[in-house]
């Protein structure tokens, strides 16, 4: 008969697997009673929880409503913290000789601390035409234009827009918008030799800032009314520059007794910003 080798076990440990052998049968019951146990009350809490969401969801969709329409406090300080969306006037149009069409809105970001970039695009919903990348700083009021199209229908869409809060609104406006538009002129082209009317002007940047690109909004005005549009880029204008732009009309014009220019810039883009040795 073989022995077993308990010459290495201690009393202690003997006594310890004995008890064990004598109690697993009552140590396996009562592991299976404890799990039996715990899955119930799990169960039921788990029903617990499902029934009192349900008895009190109309409650919590009441609630919610009440936050969001009956101005709560809270909501009146989130929107107050919020932009105000843009002020868009209707388009107009302005017809060429040549059979296209020139559209223009008035656009205003009504905001003191906002600053939105945007694209927008004109279409008569059968023709659409392509997306043009313009932004509104804060308080601005400016023109958006689209030029040359086949179409005289015109309805402005605009899509991703993107605001941003932006600091120093005043001081950073007033040291980079500094260009100054004098002697302007209208030099009458000849339809027949294929010359094209042009307007003359001179820009200074007086800014202490040098731009890659400046746009220029061109109005031309007959008895008071506008009637005709125009724009034009100017690359690597440099802090102190003075230069003479020249604009082009490649169809005829009515009788013009005045010329608007507007610079366009956003003051806020610092990556259009010419550095030291450019």
């Amino acid at each position: 008969m073989v022995e077993a080798p308990t010459h290495n076990l201690t009393d202690k440990q003997l006594k310890l697997s004995y008890w064990y052998i004598s109690h697993k049968l009552k140590i396996r019951r009562y592991t299976t009673i404890f799990l039996i146990v715990a899955a119930v009350l799990l169960w039921l809490l788990f029903g617990w929880q499902t029934a009192d969401f349900i008895a009190n969801y109309n409650f919590d969709q009441y609630r919610v409503g009440r936050l969001l329409f009956t101005g709560s406090p809270y909501l009146e300080l989130l929107n107050s913290r919020r932009p105000q969306e843009l002020i868009i006037s209707d388009s107009r149009s302005f017809s060429e000789d040549n059979g296209r069409y020139d559209f223009l809105a008035l656009t205003k970001n009504p905001n003191n601390d906002w600053l939105v970039t945007f694209d927008y695009r004109f279409s008569d919903g059968d023709k659409e035409g392509s997306y043009r990348h313009s932004f509104a700083m804060p308080g601005e009021e400016k023109y958006l234009m689209d030029l040359g199209h086949e179409v005289s229908a015109s309805k402005l869409e605009i899509i991703n827009q993107y605001w941003k809060r932006v600091e120093k609104v005043e001081s950073t406006i007033n040291s980079r918008l500094r260009f100054e538009v004098s002697d302007e002129k209208l030099y009458a082209g000849n339809a027949a030799a294929g010359e094209p009317n042009r307007v003359v002007f001179k820009m200074t940047n007086n800014s202490a800032f040098g731009f890659w690109n400046v746009g220029a909004q061109v109005f031309l005005y007959s008895a008071g009314e506008l009637v005709s549009i125009n724009y034009i880029d100017v690359k690597q204008f440099r802090a102190g520059e003075a230069r003479q732009i020249e604009v082009d009309w490649n169809y005829r014009l009515p009788g013009i007794d005045s010329i608007e220019v507007r610079p366009e810039l956003n003051a806020f883009d610092d990556s259009n910003i010419m550095k030291p040795g450019d």
